[in-house]
């Protein structure tokens, strides 16, 4: 349990160091640096996700187990996709 929550506050804040640093990032920077940033915040917050949901399918119902994957699942793959497949819309 205190790995748990000891390896959740630092993935938090590494996640928001690396968010941090994604904003203030300018249009001078190469995209290669953008794209490690993305990278990096993409598998931080699926990590962060995933520790949660293997925490809660502890104590809940197979149910609940399979919902609480499922949705981890999901946002893993929607942030994926919204992350390094859409293109960027702002102009």
């Amino acid at each position: 349990m205190l790995a748990f929550v000891i390896s959740s506050y630092v993935n938090l804040l590494v996640l928001f160091w690396c968010l941090d640093r994604f904003e203030k990032l300018g249009p001078n920077n190469p995209p290669e640096k953008r794209g490690r940033l993305k990278v990096a915040i993409w598998v931080l917050t699926t990590a962060l996700n995933l520790a949660l949901a293997w925490r809660v399918s502890d104590v809940v119902s197979w149910a609940l187990v399979v919902a609480a994957w499922s949705m981890a699942a999901f946002v893993a793959v929607v942030g994926f996709y919204v992350f390094f497949i859409c293109k960027d819309q702002t102009k």
